[in-house]
């Protein structure tokens, strides 16, 4: 919860604007997208909600909403749309989510920016492997990996554990190459 810039009332319902005095707030850096578009940190996304939540926030700061108040306000609702539409679009995406979950980790250790690792985990490799085998034309055993994985990529996210959640990333992204070729 934060004060509002203008009237120093708590805000609880967004994080951009007051829902006493109708101010639109200056940015917040810390603000995730998970957390601008009101969705909860997760693997897997509400689509509709997401929509939802998305096409409620723009109408709200959309330029012509803003047209009386001050160019600073105007400014900052500009500012809003557009870190909305960048949220947006990277909710959507499953790989763009799963940095964002990575990123948001990342911080929450303490840790700087850190570079994915490409895959070199032997094991996971041979089971890949031993799957494509099984899989033979059918991407089943690919898939179910990859389910798999999406679970344990969202557990190490829930218990902040960033290696885990790295290797579980960096497991999923090479699985995506090879279910989508």
């Amino acid at each position: 919860m934060k004060q509002c810039e203008f009237c120093y009332d708590l805000m609880e319902k967004t994080v951009w604007q007051c829902a006493t005095c109708f101010a639109v707030q200056p940015w917040d850096d810390t603000i995730t997208p998970f957390r601008l578009l009101n969705i909860a940190p997760h693997i897997t996304v509400d689509e509709a909600l997401l929509e939802k939540n998305y096409k409620t926030l723009l109408r709200d700061v959309h330029p012509d909403s803003h047209m009386n108040q001050s160019p600073q306000t105007q400014a900052q609702a500009a500012l809003i749309a557009s870190k909305a539409n960048k949220a947006y679009d990277m909710l959507r995406d499953c790989k763009s989510r799963f940095l964002c979950l990575w990123s948001i980790l990342n911080k929450k250790n303490g840790f700087e920016e850190v570079p994915l690792s490409t895959t070199k985990d032997v094991p996971f490799l041979m089971r890949i492997m031993e799957l494509q085998e099984q899989a033979a034309d059918a991407l089943i055993p690919l898939e179910e990996e990859r389910d798999r994985l999406l679970i344990g990529l969202q557990n190490s996210f829930e218990f902040f554990d960033l290696e885990r959640f790295e290797q579980n990333l960096s497991r999923i992204l090479y699985l995506k190459k090879l279910i989508t070729h």
